[in-house]
């Protein structure tokens, strides 16, 4: 991980089951956190793609 996700990561860590190389961060106000609903951000996928099946096929 980048060295500013350091941070993130120790805190995060013991809820990730696998390893990982990178975070991808995305910074709401709870206003903005209330709106969003409750999804995976996937900055490159546009929610859309592996990542965001994976995340809905392991939630069922």
């Amino acid at each position: 991980p980048l060295q500013r996700q350091k941070q993130v990561l120790a805190v995060m860590k013991q809820h990730i089951p696998h390893p990982i190389h990178a975070l991808d961060l995305k910074c709401m106000t709870p206003a903005q956190a209330e709106t969003a609903g409750d999804t995976a951000f996937d900055p490159h996928g546009g929610g859309q793609g592996v990542h965001i099946r994976r995340i809905q096929r392991n939630k069922e």
